[in-house]
């Protein structure tokens, strides 16, 4: 008997005509960690949400969920809440209370359990947790990664059986991301618990992974272990091998391999494969060589680029000195900040959570004014104040833009002839649900949409592919370079390294509210030895100008 099992599940939302899932059947077995993924809309947050009762979707549903043997949907409020916990992919939204000790304690004050039992409950979860250092703060001070941390720890505390987890990463920077990743395998490897993740990054994941479930187009299209979930997407010809990291794709490409699922197994698998002639010695030289030449042909990849900003004309918009803190007495976020924008700029932010990129956006859209400094526009002035209104924002929660019932009036509020634009961004078959209804990668080419049907001069966009997966990426990055080509300046603040790395020309890497790196994007990654793309990790021996998956590809056809 399956610890938790599916039996030709099928689920639609209410007032849908669209079927969410169909006829899915799995079975994961107590304390595995299972990691599920697959593209935008495919029912993997639906999934996770009809496993949890306190936010079951209404719906018509077929078929069985079973836990422990037992109907699912019979499990009383208090089972399912000291049973099953869930992490939502936002951090914000799940955090109910002012301080971090209250947040660890709320769950179970609410379930009535005694004072001394929830003290001694709450400080073995902040050791556990490693967060004793900020017990006493405020939840507002916290960064995303630490957010998500205590999400964690409070969800923890009830030891639950099970853990739903519903792209938990996906607003958090790559370092943040490694972090919680491991701190999630250490929960299921410690107490036994049985994890269900599902996540569009799969870099850190998939080698933590017992098994693996993909949907594809609402239907099951695997349910088994690592290595045959690769073979199947290959000999299906899959879309989803896009989904794959560099460590698991560039060895199944290149040397037929479907075992590597670590970077350190790719990266041996890929250094076996170009690095088998040369000496320790020889390797050492080469990639010092590689590095020095970098900085020469840099100067030769700018020039292969579509668009080439003139930037002997004045910056359209200057920061100069400026300094910013959310309270009088609170900290600088960004400190004697620099930054000129020209037209065509197509810009990115790099940095870990809590570092000022977000602020940085906010300064420039005037949400947010600085204590000290300026920020100049080229085309504004006392008689035309109106530059500002040229600028639009596409915020981290895109949650933030709705306002209306329907897909379709959030569109047609914005313009009335609003189906082409339903079109590009894939709405379409979605005008009649509830924004709140949709997916979070759908709820993210919504608002997308709505910003880009402003027209704006200068295009900012807070982490634009954040719970989108890997084929809307495409469509996203299509969408921002023909805005681009048409003269729109792009400033985009993300955690994506890869996609930075195929899209933008600069990057700036933030740290501590102040610019440490500048470089065209490919070289600032190449420079770096932790914050960088995963295939670089793996190819810098070999060529330390290889920072896409693509590249390493091509490369191999020259090797």
């Amino acid at each position: 008997m399956a610890y938790l099992e599916t039996k030709d599940l099928t689920f639609t939302y209410a007032l849908s005509p669209k079927v969410n899932l169909d006829s899915v059947n799995i079975q994961i077995e107590k304390g595995e960690f299972v990691l599920m993924f697959g593209e935008t809309g495919s029912g993997k947050s639906t999934l996770l949400k009809l496993l949890k009762s306190a936010i079951r979707p209404e719906g018509e549903l077929t078929g069985e969920l079973l836990f422990r043997g037992k109907n699912l949907l019979t499990l009383t409020r208090r089972e399912d809440t000291t049973k099953i916990g869930y992490v939502s992919q936002s951090p914000d939204h799940q955090i109910v209370t002012d301080k971090v000790w209250h947040e660890l304690a709320f769950t179970l004050e609410n379930l009535g359990v005694g004072e001394e039992e929830i003290r001694r409950r709450v400080a073995e979860m902040a050791v556990f947790f490693g967060i004793t250092d900020w017990f006493e703060r405020s939840v507002n001070e916290l960064s995303g990664g630490q957010k998500q941390i205590l999400n964690l720890a409070a969800v923890m505390i009830a030891q639950p059986e099970l853990v739903l987890l519903d792209e938990p990463t996906s607003q958090l920077d790559p370092i943040a991301t490694e972090n919680f990743i491991a701190l999630l395998k250490r929960v299921n490897d410690e107490f036994g618990t049985t994890i269900l993740l599902s996540e569009h990054r799969l870099d850190e994941a998939l080698s933590r992974a017992d098994r693996c479930i993909v949907l594809h187009q609402a239907k099951l299209l695997y349910c088994g272990d690592r290595e045959g979930m690769v073979k199947t997407l290959m000999e299906q010809d899959s879309p989803l091998i896009k989904f794959l990291p560099s460590q698991t794709s560039l060895p199944m490409k290149l040397c037929s391999r479907f075992d590597s699922f670590t970077i350190k197994e790719g990266k041996k698998i890929m250094e076996k494969r170009f690095l088998k002639e040369r000496s320790v010695v020889d390797d050492f030289t080469h990639f010092e060589s590689k590095r020095v030449s970098r900085d020469n042909t840099q100067a030769e990849t700018n020039t292969k680029m579509k668009y080439t900003p003139k930037h002997q004309n004045s910056p359209i918009v200057w920061m100069k000195n400026v300094w910013f803190r959310y309270e009088r007495e609170g900290k600088d976020i960004l400190k004697d900040f620099e930054l000129k924008i020209y037209a065509g700029d197509y810009i990115s932010f790099l940095g870990a959570n809590g570092q000022g990129k977000t602020t940085l956006l906010s300064l420039l859209t005037g949400l947010e004014k600085p204590y000290r400094g300026k920020i100049i526009f080229e085309k504004e002035s006392k008689r035309n104040q109106s530059f500002r209104r040229k600028i639009s924002m596409l915020p981290q929660n895109p949650q933030d833009l709705f306002l209306k019932p329907t897909v379709e009036e959030e569109l047609r509020n914005i313009e009335y002839e609003f189906e082409p634009y339903a079109k590009e961004f894939m709405l379409e078959d979605l005008l009649k649900k509830h924004p709140y209804d949709l997916s979070g990668g759908q709820q993210q080419l919504l608002a997308l949409a709505k910003v880009v049907m402003t027209k704006p001069e200068i295009l900012l966009l807070d982490e634009p592919t954040k719970g989108v997966d890997q084929l809307l990426k495409q469509r996203i990055a299509k969408i921002i370079r023909n805005l681009h080509e048409q003269g729109t300046t792009i400033v985009i603040v993300s955690h994506d390294i890869e996609f930075c790395a195929q899209n933008t020309q600069i990057s700036y890497f933030l740290y501590d509210g102040m610019i440490t790196q500048k470089a065209p994007t490919k070289q600032l990654l190449s420079r770096n030895y932790f914050y960088t793309s995963t295939a670089n990790k793996m190819m810098r021996e070999v060529d330390v100008n290889l920072v896409l998956e693509d590249e390493v590809v091509e490369y191999a056809r020259e090797h």
